[in-house]
Order: C-alpha cells, then sequence, then structure tokens
C-alpha cells in the first residue's frame, strides 16, 4: 500500500515536455530498468551478507563495534533496505538521462513519498519480537545496536548515487554509440528549396 501510494502520486509530478514527438523505445527502457534493478538488487544482496555474517568477529558489524543481530533483526533491516530503495529509486527513474536533484518532484509526490518512507521506517523499528507469517521479525529499536536504522539508511542513500550514476553513464553510452537506436526521435525534416533559394538571393544582394 505505501509503494502503491508512491506510484499513484508519480501521476502529478513535474515534467520537461519533449521538444520530439514521444517514442517509445521498448529496448532503451529495458536497459535501463536493468540497471536500476541490477545495482539495488546488488545492494540488497551484499547488505544481506553483511548483515548474516554480523557475528562474525572479523566481519564488518564488529569493525564498527555493533555486535551480533538476531534473525528477526536481519528481516526486518532488509524490510527497511529494500522499502527505502524501492522509494529512491523511483527518483532516480524520473528523471530520465539526467541526475535526481535535476528536476525538482511536485509538492504531491514528494509529500506522499515522505509520508511512505517515514511510515516504513516506523513500522521496522516498532515491530514486535514475534513470528508473523511463519517469518521472525523483531523491531530495530527494541534490540541492539539502537543505530542500526540510521546506518540502514545512510547505505541506501550511498547505493542511490551509485545508482543514479550507472543510469547517467548508461545513457551517455546509449546516446553517444546509438544504442537501440536512442537518438532516433521520429522527427521528419523537410528541406524547403524555396526557402533556402530565397536565402542566397538576399545574400547575392
Amino acid at each position: 500500500l505505501l509503494n502503491d501510494g508512491t506510484l499513484i502520486a508519480i501521476g502529478y509530478d513535474n515534467v520537461k515536455p519533449s521538444e520530439a514527438p514521444e517514442k517509445w523505445n521498448l529496448r532503451v527502457l529495458f536497459a535501463i530498468g536493468f540497471v536500476l534493478g541490477g545495482v539495488i538488487c546488488f545492494s540488497s544482496l551484499l547488505l544481506l551478507w553483511i548483515l548474516l555474517d554480523s557475528w562474525n568477529p572479523t566481519g564488518v558489524f564488529h569493525f564498527f563495534g555493533l555486535g551480533g543481530l538476531s534473525y528477526g533483526q536481519i528481516t526486518t533491516a532488509i524490510y527497511l533496505n529494500v522499502s527505502v530503495s524501492d522509494f529512491l529509486t523511483l527518483f532516480s527513474a524520473r528523471t530520465k538521462d539526467d541526475w535526481f536533484w535535476s528536476s525538482a518532484p511536485s509538492p504531491i509526490l514528494l509529500t506522499a513519498a515522505g509520508l511512505s518512507l517515514t511510515l516504513s521506517t516506523i513500522i521496522a523499528c516498532s515491530l514486535p519480537s514475534a513470528k508473523l507469517d511463519n517469518v521472525f521479525t523483531s523491531g530495530l529499536l527494541r534490540q541492539r545496536p539502537y543505530i542500526l536504522p540510521f546506518y540502514i539508511w545512510l547505505y541506501c542513500i550511498f547505493f542511490w548515487i551509485v545508482q543514479d550514476a550507472c543510469k547517467v553513464f548508461t545513457y551517455y553510452l546509449l546516446r553517444k554509440y546509438d544504442i537501440f537506436e536512442i537518438n532516433d526521435t521520429g522527427g521528419i525534416y523537410i528541406e524547403d528549396e524555396d526557402k533556402d533559394k530565397e536565402t542566397i538571393s538576399l545574400l547575392h544582394h
């Protein structure tokens, strides 16, 4: 429900009108979607490995002095990561081939996303230590380390920037080498011979 509410709100987002007729290029859309999804998938799997390795004395968690996590904490941390990453991916995808800060979102979209991110964080922090649908869960603020939600947010923001950079670079390569005919705008240009002759005549005078 939180995700759908934000997706509905994007219908009221600010957009930049195209100078040429819009033309669907599904190969480009699939390529960019693969890049956006691939980065977030990698970041989620990497985070899962870090969380599962939290009891390792030489692992990342012990390096930062966070200690080990219970299975319920790991489940909830992954939920928060996926939830935040999904919303942030939306802000990367909406600006097409430009950086996410190049176009300000509409107040409606910003409000919907802010509300969804806040509720997702509250849910992740306050979930009971229980077994829901045969899955162990535990609120991230119910056990140590209490700073874990903050680190999850930092992790998501870092990979959001990486994701956006990969998107911009992919668009750059697609346009530079005209991959998937991305530079074909669908516009038709007709040469006006009479106008050219009139211009030449004026230059001679």
